[in-house]
């Protein structure tokens, strides 16, 4: 539940960074700041559910979970550095609209798996 959340609250947060990125300084910290908390959270939160989901391979799936997190930062940082900054807003938005997308699908295929006889 508590991860549904974060997710949730961190595409949101980050619509609210894309569309208010020039408004409000006092507004744009706040922001941040969830960002911020969010970051932090999640990552304790999924390697926490993935050593509890495969105990007998803690290390081989943790390993593996950190390396694809820490190439997407990588990646990340250099596609933010390409991106020009006129667009931020568009980018944001894109974004924030198809990490949504895919979430509603893998719930809703979840959902059907789960409840499809």
């Amino acid at each position: 539940m508590i991860l549904r959340v974060t997710i949730t609250g961190f595409a949101i947060f980050t619509l609210l960074f894309g569309w208010l990125n020039e408004s409000n300084v006092i507004i744009l910290s706040v922001i941040i700041f969830i960002l911020g908390t969010c970051v932090g959270i999640v990552p304790a939160l999924l390697s926490t559910i993935i050593s509890k989901r495969f105990e007998h391979i803690k290390g081989k799936v943790l390993g593996v979970f950190n390396f694809v997190r820490y190439i997407g930062m990588t990646v990340g940082a250099l596609l933010i550095g390409i991106i020009s900054q006129p667009l931020v807003a568009f980018y944001f938005t894109t974004i924030t609209i198809m990490l949504i997308v895919i979430f509603l699908y893998i719930k809703i295929v979840d959902f059907q798996l789960k409840y499809a006889k």
